[in-house]
């Protein structure tokens, strides 16, 4: 038997759901179900009463449960103990408040995330990679930032809040419910076309403008890829007076609902609408628009023109009175080898190691 795997049953049983179990712990779903199946086998007994969803515990499972949380109790102070100097002692509490983590983090106090939704793949990552240096658990929601901000104002509260912007982690700031935020990555704004569209860099703000080309982007103030399309817009305006008009009229504004948006978008509506024609050009995060450009044939991604260009800058505000750990994650965050990580996703890091003298 495996303390790793008493620990996920634990957190399941804490949890009773498989997916928030899962989430907690910083594994996937299948692996956490695979460990409890293990424990059973190391058991010889049932755990958990399974069915579409997790039931609840068998009497077994109970039993079970009360041992696990005593094992895990004396194996956090054993490892506390270990790593005590000779002649010196503390209790696990003190030794959490010293290490910057949360007493008994790894069985019951996973970090907290609320993060923009286009974040969603590399902050798996990073989180994956925090949580196996440190044995801390990650658990993210992400989605449309102004709605997870919202939930924070009106009392939800995460450890940390990641923003594809500045203004939202600001707005958190202002109202004392965060510290400042602090840039960690930067992405890119680039344009989706269609081959026959005929638009490249050079051409592209008067093809825009023609109204035999279909534009299509996320509704501003539903995702902030479409705040920073509009931003586009309006730099276009500085060239070509009348054009903001022009293309907040002209551009079909996709939607969907609060939680899911950033899947429905990027894997429905607009790729759909591309690929059939519907639209001819769709403005985003180069990070997302690459992942469409590898689904689709008849696309190529074009670079903006400099005078048009907008720079979406990520934040990153810790809530105030957040778990000790979640600062250690911020700045694990801004560690090398996580900025690596953005880099490898195709984000721009905000830093990198010094030159070689």
């Amino acid at each position: 038997m495996q303390i790793r795997h008493l620990f996920f049953f634990v957190t399941l049983a804490q949890e009773k759901h498989f997916g928030r179990a899962a989430r907690a712990c910083g594994v996937t779903q299948p692996t956490l179900s695979s460990a409890i199946q293990k424990l059973e086998k190391d058991l010889d007994v049932q755990l958990i009463e399974r069915g579409q969803s997790f039931r609840g515990l068998t009497g077994d499972g109970e039993k079970v449960l009360a041992w696990g949380k005593q094992v895990l109790d004396n194996y956090d102070r054993l490892r506390a103990d270990l790593r005590e100097p000779a002649g010196e002692s503390a209790t696990t509490a003190e030794r959490a408040r010293v290490e910057g983590r949360s007493p008994v983090h790894s069985r019951q106090s996973a970090i907290h995330i609320y993060a923009a939704g286009s974040l969603s793949n590399v902050m798996s990552a990073v989180a994956s990679s925090f949580s196996e240096m440190t044995g801390i658990p990650v658990s993210m929601q992400h989605g449309p930032i102004g709605p997870l901000r919202e939930r924070i104002e009106t009392g939800e509260r995460p450890d940390l809040f990641l923003s594809a912007d500045v203004a939202n982690s600001s707005r958190l700031a202002e109202l004392g419910l965060a510290r400042p935020p602090i840039i960690f990555a930067r992405n890119t704004m680039c344009a989706l076309v269609r081959r026959d569209a005929n638009i490249n860099q050079g051409n592209l703000i008067d093809r825009i403008l023609n109204p035999d080309i279909h534009i299509g982007a996320v509704m501003p103030a539903k995702g902030l890829s479409g705040d920073y399309t509009w931003d586009i817009f309006r730099r276009v305006e500085r060239f070509k007076p009348g054009a903001f008009a022009v293309l907040d009229s002209k551009t079909r504004k996709f939607n969907g609902s609060p939680l899911t948006l950033a899947v429905q978008i990027s894997r429905d509506s607009i790729t759909r609408s591309i690929n059939d024609g519907t639209i001819d050009a769709c403005f985003g995060y180069v990070t997302g628009m690459r992942k469409r450009a590898g689904r689709l044939e008849n696309v190529e991604l074009i670079e903006l023109p400099a005078s048009i260009d907008v720079v979406p800058e990520y934040t990153m505000a810790p809530l105030v009175g957040c778990r000790p750990a979640a600062l250690s994650f911020a700045l694990f965050v801004l560690s090398p080898s996580s900025q690596a990580i953005f880099r490898r996703f195709g984000f721009t890091p905000i830093t990198a190691p010094a030159a070689s003298a």
